[in-house]
């Protein structure tokens, strides 16, 4: 992309099409992971402050983070590797600065229905999985909350 400026061109190569694609996706999962680890450490910090530092000790800080980062980079290199199958037609352009998997699935000229459902499938396991702990914690935290005990006055 500072290439493209620089040279005000507003083409891109292939590989750098795909490296786009793959970055995109290990930082996409790697955000939807590190959001959820953030619910995790809230409801920790809020629900058990007394425990927090037990719980919440670097090791595991490292547990919540390094599969959540190899499991985002193996995502990305499998649809990479999954686009380098595909076969293009010649003279294509992408109508956004940026390259997403979605627009480089579309202007694919052979099939790329085992693509879509990867994508669908892995969209929808990785992004549910993640938001419903978000939403699981949240709203333990809101119950937490809600105890009458804790709003006693003293």
């Amino acid at each position: 992309m500072l290439v493209n400026i620089q040279t005000q061109s507003k083409s891109s190569s292939y590989t750098g099409c795909l490296t786009q694609v793959c970055f995109g996706l290990v930082f996409a999962g790697l955000e939807n992971c590190l959001l959820a680890a953030m619910a995790y450490d809230l409801y920790v910090a809020i629900c058990q402050p007394l425990r927090y530092t037990v719980i919440m000790n670097p090791c595991f800080r490292g547990l919540l983070i390094l599969p959540s980062l190899f499991i985002s980079i193996m995502n990305a290199l499998l649809h990479s590797l999954m686009v380098l199958h595909l076969s293009f037609c010649i003279d294509l352009e992408i109508p956004h600065f940026f390259c997403e998997l979605g627009q480089v699935l579309k202007l694919a000229c052979s099939d790329t229905l085992i693509n879509n459902i990867l994508e669908f499938f892995v969209t929808s396991v990785w992004g549910g999985v993640t938001l419903l702990g978000i939403i699981f914690l949240h709203s333990n935290f809101l119950l937490h909350f809600e105890n009458p005990i804790s709003w006693r006055k003293v």
